[in-house]
């Protein structure tokens, strides 16, 4: 921890952005060292004219305010040091503010076993409602309406440069023009077991890592083990069949067919543009969303995409179906907002609705298991149907043979309730234009 103050002050020494971000966020008593809490009132005295951080600016203030020669040595050694994860300075200014935070409490928890017996109500009440008024103030969230303009600015121009991507091209053009996946969208997908959600998940993650400068996909895969998933990945880009990797009725790869598989893993493991992590064990929603965040802490600078395959697998303690959904859609919701992060929430349809022969087993919005609260949350809905799934439709539309069909039910940005027609090859986890 006391590496973490050090770091911060180097980094808001160095670079601008970082005094700018940390101004407003950082009391100096959040410091763990004494000395560190000096040099941070310093280097605000400092931002507050309107001045840079300089070697002479803030020998000068030391000199003005402290005189101490000693200081100035120390000052020379945290700017001069090296630090573990230099990097990641967002994360020890949030480590920082956390454990002042925590701090703050275990004091108030504290005063309050002290003083139960001996003070009125709303005595403790009052000092309860000071601590966390102080604890909020450190959540400096706000934008003036300057600072909020000129993000808005620089964020366009960057768009418009080509250095941050609001539309990601993710290799299907019908779904890059009627509803291309966005950056700080939550997007829903919904529909029957077995009409090919992960693998249109596992072909839109390759295409928008390789096509996407600068992207990282988490992929948490609550259905399907990672060995499986990376099988998929394999099948889609070598198109040999996941049966004829593990050998299904005696079946032996040739040996060019092993070549290729490890010359891939090869491109893969070595390649800057393949960066992803899976994630392959049930775990609970706030297990989920701390390591979320610690992958877009990892992959500072780039833009994020989190594809949780499926919400019902999904631990919530104590709830039920709707009280689940409700909590996975709100903390997903929660994330992205945070973050500016994509999140593709995959989803079943109720067994009703996949029985439902009237209607070609199609999915439809009624029909998303759970709550409508996901529905709600969403700011883009799809409805994936694959009709060569069921024979009983294939009968009666032969034609329909190797179409996957998107019905877009809702689109915060623009018209909704149409379908997207693409061809698929099911077998090999690929999907492609008509």
């Amino acid at each position: 921890m006391r590496d973490y103050g050090r770091n911060i002050l180097k980094q808001a020494f160095n670079h601008v952005e970082v005094i700018e971000h940390c101004a407003n966020l950082l009391l100096p008593k959040m410091f763990p060292e004494k000395n560190t809490q000096g040099l941070w009132e310093i280097f605000k005295i400092i931002h507050k004219q309107n001045l840079k951080l300089s070697l002479s600016t803030v020998e000068d203030t030391i000199k003005k305010h402290d005189g101490d020669k000693n200081f100035i040595a120390f000052f020379h050694t945290i700017i001069e040091s090296e630090y573990q994860d230099e990097q990641e300075w967002k994360y020890h200014v949030s480590y920082l503010i956390e454990e002042y935070r925590k701090n703050e409490l275990s004091v108030l928890a504290e005063y309050i076993n002290d003083n139960i017996g001996l003070s009125s109500s709303f005595e403790i009440a009052d000092v309860i409602n000071k601590t966390i008024g102080k604890i909020d103030d450190t959540n400096n969230d706000e934008y003036e309406k300057s600072s909020a303009i000129d993000e808005t600015v620089s964020e366009l121009k960057k768009i418009q440069k080509g250095e941050l991507s609001f539309a990601y091209d993710c290799g299907i053009d019908a779904i890059n023009r009627n509803s291309p996946i966005c950056r700080g969208y939550q997007i829903l997908w919904s529909g029957s077991s077995g009409c090919g959600k992960t693998a249109l998940a596992i072909q839109l993650m390759i295409n928008l890592m390789e096509r996407n400068d600068r992207l990282a996909v988490q992929f948490f895969s609550l259905e399907m083990k990672m060995t499986r998933l990376m099988r998929r990945v394999i099948s889609n880009r070598l198109e040999i069949t996941e049966d004829e990797m593990v050998g299904k009725n005696g079946f032996k790869l040739s040996g060019e067919q092993i070549k290729q598989i490890n010359q891939l893993s090869k491109e893969i493991k070595a390649s800057k543009n393949y960066n992803f992590e899976i994630y392959d064990r049930e775990g609970d929603i706030h297990n989920i969303i701390r390591k979320a965040k610690k992958f877009v802490r990892k992959y500072d600078n780039y833009s994020h995409i989190i594809i949780l395959d499926n919400i019902d697998k999904v631990k919530v303690i104590g709830s039920d179906s709707n009280t689940h959904h409700n909590l996975v859609s709100q903390e997903m919701l929660s994330l992205k907002n945070a973050l500016d992060c994509t999140n593709i929430l995959i989803h079943h349809q109720t067994k009703e609705t996949e029985k439902d022969e009237s209607n070609d087993r199609r999915p439809t919005k009624a029909g998303i298991r759970g709550s409508a609260k996901l529905a709600d949350d969403a700011d883009v809905i799809w409805l994936i149907y694959r009709p060569d799934a069921y024979p009983d439709v294939i009968d009666k539309y032969p034609g329909d043979v190797g179409k996957l069909i998107i019905d877009v039910v809702k689109y915060r940005d623009g018209d909704a309730n149409f379908d997207i027609e693409i061809k698929h090859k099911i077998q090999f986890n690929q999907f492609t234009d008509v």
